[in-house]
């Protein structure tokens, strides 16, 4: 009776794991695009700055 117990447990923590990895690679699709942009915008941001030594106002 407590070697069920102890694999339910076991089964349930695997369970909880699995969701949680999925709900992290779900995330990271849904906000990849938005970090890479705002990355790539503040990489021309400074290079912009680096080249010219002016600021870009939007």
């Amino acid at each position: 009776m407590r070697r069920h117990r102890k694999g339910q447990s076991t089964v349930e923590w695997a369970l909880l794991l699995s969701v949680l990895v999925v709900a992290v690679v779900a995330a990271s699709y849904a906000f990849v695009p938005g970090v890479s942009k705002a990355m790539k915008d503040a990489g021309d941001a400074m290079a912009t700055l680096y080249t010219t030594g002016d600021v870009a106002r939007p």
